[in-house]
């Protein structure tokens, strides 16, 4: 059976590998570089599938979720190389930054290939995600499936300086993605009152789709 790449702990710059977890610093990621935030909680036996001798950690149960982030998208001027017009996973991501959720079985054992839970019908959100080289907006899509994806037709602006805050919210039929205030705090507790502002908001950019079919 192959597998995809196994996992494992990686340093405050993110770039490294590590016997132990770590808090990511305030870092910039280059082209082709991605990190994978879990829960703190190891699986044990109670994950399902995953690939022998990796790290496994299990996610974010529930139907009913909300995440929090500020980043930024600096530009790094990089262009693919010609090859990746016949390479479409390898590394073809040059200043190509994205933000996104996955479905915590493909992240443990495969995302793209005979083994992916793709097949049978989990799902990636694409909260950020900048579809060119260079583009300045970026695009949110949920795709369910190998046979489905709905993509919110309004760009976002790629924060190519300074930073962006982004709520990106979880319901039983609807993910929603809302732009925050600069002044928004991150605390330990939003109640869910507040999180219901950012759903409601006129700005908040929002997909119907059934999340458990």
């Amino acid at each position: 059976m192959n597998l995809g790449a196994l996992l494992g702990f990686v340093t405050p710059n993110g770039l490294n590998n590590s016997a132990e977890s770590a808090i990511l610093e305030d870092c910039l990621l280059p082209d082709n570089t991605e990190i994978i935030v879990s829960s703190d909680k190891p699986c044990n036996g109670d994950c399902g599938a995953t690939a022998p001798g990796a790290l496994a950690h299990h996610g974010w149960t529930g139907g009913n979720k909300a995440f929090f982030a500020e980043y930024s998208m600096p530009s790094s001027g990089a262009k693919n190389p010609d090859s990746c017009k016949y390479n479409a996973f390898g590394k073809c991501n040059a200043d190509m930054p994205a933000f996104w959720l996955l479905n915590t079985q493909a992240i443990n054992t495969q995302q793209y290939g005979t083994c992916s839970c793709w097949k049978s019908g989990c799902g990636e959100f694409d909260i950020h995600e900048v579809l060119q080289p260079g583009e300045t907006e970026g695009f949110a899509s949920l795709h369910m499936g190998p046979n489905y994806a709905a993509t919110v037709p309004e760009g976002l602006s790629r924060p190519t300086s300074g930073t962006m805050k982004i709520a990106a919210i979880i319901t039983d039929s609807h993910v929603h993605v809302q732009v925050l205030d600069e002044g928004f705090q991150f605390v330990e507790k939003i109640p869910g009152s507040r999180i219901a502002t950012f759903v409601d908001h006129p700005d908040t950019a929002s997909v119907q789709v059934s999340l458990h079919p």
